[in-house]
């Protein structure tokens, strides 16, 4: 004979409550697992314990209402027993009101579609002309869908639904593990409910920190909901500028909720930011040599990259500019002259003693896709995709700021990989990217001479023109413009003699506008790229700078400075060599006024007698005269 049911018992209790005889298996279990949480607490786990909790009248109340609640709150032991026992504020029990309606409604809809349309599907399945073998049944049911109320849901709604409610079910019985929170998460993912997505793919991973279904379930969430604000932002924007009519209150809308989502999507993106190192870190992979959703792979790794350069540029918080761009590999962005910078906050800088701004997580993982990059070099990256130059130039610039080894081999594949890519595609993913077309300069000085500078852009000012027939002028200038600046502030003079020659000799044969243009590296400077006279005050800089700084002058910076009393005439009559400087106003407005070039005027004597005389004791006899000669010829004087 079996055991006698105590009429005391869990099950006994069950059925006198509910009415439900025999007790079904579900609500038993569900009984237990309030019986053992915190609602019933300071006691074991055991039949005995549990008919003992059940012995007062109060008892039984909590426990029927618990298992009411549980239906209403799909099986969610902690918020039910919160609810119970008046723990949640007033907000906090609105919105989980709020949101198991929700729920219910969502699930209702989905319901509610397929039992409209089932009289279509059976239809559908007895007709004999529909062969399954060739024709959509989901496109058939759309198609005799007519003036139906029903919104369709979203494609297979019905069977993530279904599967909530199947591990809504085995939470019943007790706590969610980290894969059944992640089923949940994908489940949510599907309905395109994110907010419910990024949280049980959060709880998953509290429960399991490196799991790797959740934190993607996590990232895409994170992606999806950047890119969505994004493109309502972009909407909005468009509205505004091409829809709206200028001056209108549709115009003014349209502008500030441009400014909303452009304000939602820059909160995403930092949450997308600090989930990317763990995301990759854990992504579900197929088996030990391929990662599982390759192509969604290939997107966050490239953001992360992308991020992970920016934050190289930016440095360390409080970091000074000095010290980011030491560890970036720049000089200062403002050159000392002829002087050393001798104060030792500034001098004694070198990159490997700086601190990089990366976490442990993100140096583990920016040292893995190198490592992975350097392994398989030709498929790391999307050959077709947009960027991969770019890109892979951050990650070479990343290893260089992480002192990895493999650099050397690293530029050299991407400087002949750079020659064989079309120079318009050179043109456009580094030569006008202000940060990149800066570091790249930067690097290819290093590496092989600032020489190698002026060859690339001669030959890639040859190549847009010959295959494109496209001037870029304004690109060469600008590049002629950034690496005088990066070498004069590294007291390369002959470099800079050397880059505003080709500048000067260039406009010379060329027809351009005299119009300014902003300066590549000084903020509210503006400088005239296309005046030839700047150039060759600039030239001029060059050589009066070496002589001021003791250094020998010869061959053409020698002959040039001879030219002195020449030059310093022709400035003087001709000031279209002058920067624009910006100055806005506390109170708004502004103005713009002339600048002498890094605070180098060249219409005073005594910088040219001071070059000049300090080049007598550097050169031979022979060459004293001349310098003499012209000295006197700054005076006024007759030879």
């Amino acid at each position: 004979m079996g055991r006698t049911k105590s009429s005391s018992g869990v099950q006994a209790v069950i059925e006198r409550l509910t009415g439900q005889k025999p007790c079904p298996a579900y609500l038993r279990n569900a009984a237990n697992k309030y019986l053992d949480s915190s609602l019933f607490p300071n006691s074991r786990r055991s039949e005995a314990d549990r008919t003992e909790k059940l012995a007062n009248k109060e008892a039984e109340l909590i426990l029927i209402n618990a298992l009411t609640l549980d239906e209403a709150f799909r099986g969610e032991t902690e918020k039910v027993a919160k609810i119970i026992q008046n723990e949640l504020d007033p907000t906090e029990l609105a919105r989980a009101i709020d949101d198991a309606q929700r729920e219910i409604n969502r699930r209702f809809e989905i319901y509610a579609y397929w039992r409209e349309h089932f009289g279509t599907l059976k239809a559908l399945l007895t007709d004999r002309q529909v062969d399954l073998k060739k024709q959509r049944l989901d496109e058939k049911l759309r198609q005799s869908q007519g003036q139906s109320p029903t919104t369709p849901p979203l494609p297979f709604a019905l069977r993530a639904i279904q599967n909530l409610e199947t591990i809504e079910e085995r939470g019943r019985r007790g706590r969610w593990s980290a894969d059944e929170y992640a089923e949940q998460a994908e489940a949510y993912f599907a309905l395109k409910d994110y907010a419910k997505a990024s949280q049980k793919a959060r709880d998953a991973i509290t429960v399991e920190p490196n799991h790797a279904r959740a934190w993607f379930i996590r990232v895409m969430v994170a992606l999806h909901q950047r890119n969505r604000a994004i493109h309502e932002m972009q909407r909005q924007q468009m509205i505004s500028e091409e829809v709206a009519e200028p001056m209108s209150a549709h115009e003014t809308m349209a502008r500030e909720l441009t400014d909303e989502q452009a304000s939602i999507a820059a909160s995403f993106h930092e949450d997308l930011n600090a989930i990317l190192p763990k995301a990759l870190s854990n992504w579900p992979r197929a088996n030990r040599w391929q990662f599982e959703h390759a192509d969604e792979y290939r997107i966050v790794r490239d953001i992360f990259i992308d991020q992970a350069f920016l934050t190289a540029l930016n440095g360390k918080r409080n970091a000074t500019s000095r010290e980011v761009r030491t560890l970036n590999g720049l000089g200062p962005v403002w050159p000392t002259w002829h002087f050393p910078p001798f104060d030792s906050e500034t001098s004694d800088i070198k990159p490997t003693l700086l601190q990089h701004p990366f976490s442990e997580d993100e140096v583990i993982l920016l040292t893995n896709l190198i490592t992975e990059r350097d392994k398989y070099r030709h498929t790391f990256f999307n050959i077709l995709g947009d960027g991969l130059l770019a890109r892979n130039f951050k990650l070479l610039h990343l290893r260089w700021v992480l002192q990895l080894d493999g650099y050397e081999k690293h530029w050299q594949e991407w400087s002949e990989e750079a020659e064989g890519y079309a120079p318009k595609r050179f043109e456009a993913e580094i030569l006008r990217n202000s940060s990149l077309s800066q570091l790249w300069q930067s690097h290819k000085v290093r590496n092989s001479g600032s020489s190698t500078v002026h060859q690339s852009l001669k030959r890639w000012y040859h190549l847009i023109n010959e295959q494109n027939n496209s001037y870029s002028v304004d690109v060469l200038l600008h590049q002629y413009a950034q690496l005088f600046h990066s070498s004069f502030a590294n007291y390369d003079y002959k470099t800079c003699f050397e880059t505003a020659g080709l500048g000067e000799k260039f406009l010379k044969s060329s027809k351009q506008s005299q119009s300014k243009t902003s300066h590549p590296e000084l903020e509210l400077i503006s400088y005239p790229a296309y005046n030839n006279t700047y150039w060759l005050y600039l030239q001029a800089i060059s050589v009066v700078s070496a002589g001021l700084a003791e250094e020998v002058v010869s061959g053409q910076m020698f002959d040039f400075l001879l030219t002195a009393s020449k030059l310093r005439e022709q400035f003087r009559k001709d000031d279209s060599w002058q920067w624009m400087e910006a100055e806005f106003y506390e109170e708004g407005g502004g103005d713009e006024y002339p600048t002498v070039p890094y605070e180098i005027d060249l219409r005073e004597k005594q910088l040219w007698t001071d070059a000049l005389t300090n080049q007598i004791a550097l050169n031979p006899v022979d060459q004293q005269g001349k310098i003499l000669n012209e000295l006197r010829n700054l005076e006024g004087f007759e030879s």
